[in-house]
């Protein structure tokens, strides 16, 4: 399926639920009266599928809408990943393409009153590489950070690399006076940003409250008073707390298609958008650690084979997805537009299996981990029975988020599973978000066993895109890229999904431009 035609698809599938760039009612909802009445007391809650371990940027790469409710970042996103200003004016390339110059507002502070200046950025940046911080691998080549006065900061890289504006959207900056007092434990303990609000409570794996600051910020004017955070995993929790007026707004859910329509039936406002790749990820170190056989590449391809994308697509998700190509969003530098999704054959399964050895098939020790976080428990056990049939035995380890993400980024001697389900969206419009767990070392200082994917080649094509200043050039290495990791099969493409944000007819001027980075500066409740 080509990139066009499935975008076709995906919009044709999507059109009832919202337009590719939504406007605040999409759908459903009750349309805005002609004098509407702000509600008196704008504390906004918001369902999640999980919250950060901790607000300190040490913890996190992702939980986006959170950090940005208490911090600023150096650039934010418009659409289409258009890079806007936010704490900096203005950037520029200079010296041979290897150093990003940022130049910042001169009006920001920190809630003590001291100035956010350069030497906070510089000193943000720096700490990001010396205590790798999940940000990290958004910078390929950057070697460090440099204050040149109080307003301008340089970003110094040891190859030139045009991500690096786009990165800087998940850059929230710390004060480097207060950091340096309290220490990094100290700051997990009590995070400071300049950003519009304040944390009031914060409960680890359930919760997160935030206030606004009674001073008001330099250029972002937040509407609502407070902002609550409140993890609700259960689909069916999430839509009663939404039609019992609990929950104004759940971000990034994972709906069936009859959880969809059912959400539609209740005059809920949905916003779809064709962004979350989901699919099976088969560890490259891990199965080779364990001596697995899914370390044979007939093994990982019988596994392909295997599972009936298209009737997961149709039965379980009733349209709304489909079977996907790439393990990529559509319409990425990193999408292989010759691919096709690996058709449902269970016949060439056991045939590829017997000539690994399994002629009986196998089972997985390790189980398969899954996060209800990140996908349905249908899918996941419609994979299990797909797997069944051809002889693959696989029990299912649902994992917490908490211990995800720790597999995730290889920390506290956490190792994925033999095989495991992952949805992903591409985070910069560059997709270097995949640099925090493809490639040769990665993730940076994991657990042995942690490493995903390994081929130099893949490292060469993928680093060598984001130093090609040719946008041509570029999306061609990014596009070989692809490929080849389509071809060595350590990640098997299930499906394109529509990531839906669900709010209330009560909530106005929720309408991100980037699905998967924004804030709720802007959202508010009327009576």
């Amino acid at each position: 399926m080509t990139q066009r035609l499935i975008g076709a698809v995906l919009i044709l599938i999507l059109a009832a639920c919202a337009p590719a760039t939504p406007a605040p009612s999409a759908t459903g909802g009750a349309a805005p009266a002609p004098a509407e009445q702000r509600d008196e007391q704008q504390i906004l809650r918001v369902g999640v599928g999980q919250i950060t371990g901790n607000l300190s940027p040490q913890a996190s790469a992702s939980a986006v809408e959170q950090y940005w409710t208490l911090y600023d970042n150096v650039t934010h996103f418009g659409p289409n990943f258009e890079v806007r200003p936010s704490l900096a004016d203005r950037w520029e390339l200079r010296e041979q393409n290897r150093v990003w110059r940022f130049t910042l507002k001169p009006t920001v502070t920190w809630p003590d009153g001291r100035p956010v200046t350069a030497h906070d950025v510089a000193f943000t940046f720096n700490e990001m590489i010396r205590a790798n911080w999940p940000v990290k691998t958004y910078f390929a080549f950057a070697t460090g950070a440099t204050a040149v006065d109080d307003r301008t900061v340089d970003i110094v890289n040891s190859a030139p690399d045009m991500s690096v504006p786009n990165a800087m959207t998940r850059l929230w900056v710390v004060p480097k006076h207060y950091y340096e007092q309290v220490g990094a434990d100290g700051f997990r303990q009590k995070p400071m940003g300049s950003g519009p609000y304040e944390v009031v409570e914060f409960r680890d794996n359930d919760s997160i409250r935030f206030k606004k600051r009674s001073q008001p910020h330099a250029f972002r004017r937040p509407i609502a008073e407070e902002i609550l955070f409140k993890v609700v995993i259960d689909n069916s929790q999430k839509i009663n707390g939404l039609k019992a007026g609990e929950l104004d707004l759940v971000l990034q859910g994972n709906y069936s298609g009859a959880q969809t329509e059912q959400i539609r039936a209740a005059g809920l406002t949905i916003l779809s958008y064709p962004v979350a790749p989901y699919g099976i990820i088969i560890p490259q170190a891990a199965v080779e650690l364990h001596n697995s056989p899914l370390r044979d590449k007939r093994v990982r391809q019988a596994v392909a084979y295997a599972i009936d994308w298209n009737a997961i697509a149709t039965k379980i998700f009733n349209g709304i997805a489909v079977p996907a190509s790439n393990f990529s969003t559509p319409g990425s530098l990193y999408w292989d537009p010759e691919a096709k999704p690996w058709p449902y054959d269970p016949a060439r399964a056991r045939q590829l299996l017997a000539q690994a050895g399994y002629p009986n098939g196998f089972r997985i020790e390790t189980g398969m981990d899954t996060t209800a976080a990140q996908g349905i428990p249908d899918t996941v056990l419609a994979i299990q029975g797909f797997l069944r049939d051809v002889g693959i035995q696989v029990d299912i380890n649902p994992v917490e988020f908490a211990i995800i993400r720790d597999k995730f980024y290889g920390r506290n001697g956490q190792i994925w599973s033999d095989i495991y389900t992952l949805g992903t969206a591409d985070s910069t419009g560059f997709f270097s978000n995949l640099r925090i767990q493809w490639g040769c070392g990665r993730p940076i200082g994991g657990a042995p066993g942690s490493e995903n994917y390994c081929n130099p080649e893949w490292d060469r094509l993928f680093d060598g895109a984001l130093s090609e200043p040719d946008p041509t050039r570029r999306a061609e290495m990014m596009r070989r890229a692809a490929k080849l990791m389509n071809e060595d099969l350590y990640v098997i493409p299930g499906l394109i999904q529509a990531t839906p944000h669900v709010h209330t007819p009560k909530v106005r001027g929720f309408n991100p431009d980037n699905p998967t980075a924004f804030n709720l500066d802007s959202v508010y409740k009327i009576k």
